[in-house]
């Protein structure tokens, strides 16, 4: 176009010789390239536009597109995590409900076996009830004879006096009832302790053969102590009317020491209940031998108990008093030491206190054995007898007694003659 108008413009000077039809035609031609130009330029404009939104439709979708895949990455995340703690809970369940069937088995056996033992136990206390039955009506037959025979032979008024008052004063329901050592209680009672009555025996001599050697009371206020000790806390043991008693009468005077001892008893009877005390031998020159005393159980470390009282930390530099009574060191007894616990200090401590703290030791072991059920394979009888011998025992110790038998085995002593208490 730019060439025509060129050639145009450079023939100018001819055109006035042209004739005015071909002017109009170019003139028409010139008009049609311009209108064309111009509806080329505003299509070229509105494709412009067109292609401006084209570009935004196509951000548009693109940064859904980016969204809806990010989304969908979430989603997967969400599902691969939704799967992995299905997996684990899953695994969990069978791993639960197996320690439910194998915990369910275990005790079904253990039932099971704890019923066979019930059941042979039983058996048991039937044929000793059983024997003991008929060991008491073969005895009441032999008795019976017996007074006949020296009825007989004498006229026995006193032996017929004897045997009515035994036998009115003395009635079935009150004879002994079974127990697992009551049958070779009897059979020993009848082979060794009964003697046979003359035509002169008096009332008194046939109830001292034939009447218990147990107070009832006793024995039963022990038995209940048994069967209550494992419900109790073991800090309140001592609420209970048993140990009250052994408190009073036995625990407190052996721990009792004298006016001089620096010893609180009530501390010390607080703490050996939980736990035993550390005892070894002394060497008056500073060496010393291993304990002869358990190692207390796993107990809170706790100031020791003179320090408790006066606030003053003890010292035991020299070594020539008892720290529990305060006499001077015989040089010719053993000597020993002891404290409660890792924290306190050693405190000499002569022969004859020693004794009084193992015996006190020992019968708090057989307390907290108690309270730990470790009795249960012993019968009420065999325990009430251990706590008989300890007992004593402390009072032995009590009274220094020269025929009193030895606590326990140390390099200074001999063993008891007594059956050991389990630790």
């Amino acid at each position: 176009m730019a060439d025509t108008l060129s050639h145009t413009h450079d023939s100018h000077p001819k055109q006035q010789d042209m004739p005015s039809t071909i002017r109009l035609d170019w003139q028409s031609h010139i008009t049609l390239q311009a209108t064309t130009i111009a509806q080329l330029k505003n299509q070229l404009a509105d494709r412009d536009i067109s292609l401006a939104r084209l570009q935004q439709d196509m951000q548009k979708l693109n940064t859904k597109y980016v969204a809806a895949i990010d989304r969908a990455a979430d989603l997967q995340h969400e599902k691969d995590l939704v799967e992995h703690d299905l997996e684990e809970l899953s695994c969990k369940l069978f791993e639960e409900a197996n320690e439910m069937v194998a915990f369910e088995k275990r005790e079904n056996r253990r039932m099971e076996t704890k019923l066979q033992t019930v059941q042979q136990q039983l058996g048991h206390e039937q044929a000793q009830l059983a024997e003991l039955r008929q060991r008491l009506l073969d005895w009441d037959q032999d008795e019976r004879q017996y007074t006949q025979e020296n009825i007989n032979a004498s006229g026995g008024d006193d032996v017929m006096y004897d045997t009515e008052a035994w036998n009115h004063t003395t009635p079935s329901d009150n004879r002994p009832q079974s127990s697992p050592t009551l049958a070779r209680k009897a059979e020993t009672m009848h082979q060794q302790h009964f003697v046979p009555p003359s035509p002169t025996s008096s009332v008194t001599k046939r109830y001292a053969i034939m009447s218990p050697s147990v107070s009832h009371t006793q024995w039963t206020v022990f038995e209940q102590f048994v069967m209550h000790a494992p419900t109790v806390p073991l800090k309140k043991l001592c609420d209970l009317a048993y140990l009250q008693t052994c408190q009073i009468e036995d625990i407190e005077p052996c721990l009792r020491f004298g006016p001089r001892s620096r010893l609180s008893t009530k501390k010390m009877i607080e703490y050996l209940l939980q736990q035993s005390c550390f005892i070894q031998h002394l060497d008056i020159d500073g060496a010393s031998t291993q304990d002869t005393t358990p190692t207390p159980l796993n107990a809170p470390a706790t100031s020791s108990l003179w320090e408790r009282l006066s606030g003053k930390k003890p010292s035991i530099d020299s070594p020539t008093h008892c720290a529990a009574c305060g006499q001077p060191n015989d040089t010719r007894q053993a000597y020993y030491q002891f404290k409660m616990d890792d924290n306190d200090d050693w405190r000499p401590m002569d022969q004859q206190c020693r004794s009084r703290l193992v015996a006190v030791c020992e019968f708090f072991v057989f307390i907290r054995n108690i309270h730990l059920q470790l009795y249960t394979h012993r019968t009420v009888d065999d325990l009430y007898w251990e706590n008989i011998r300890l007992r004593l025992q402390m009072f032995h110790s009590r009274t220094g007694l020269s025929q009193c038998p030895s606590l326990d085995h140390d390099n200074a002593s001999v063993a008891s003659s007594y059956p050991p208490t389990p630790k």
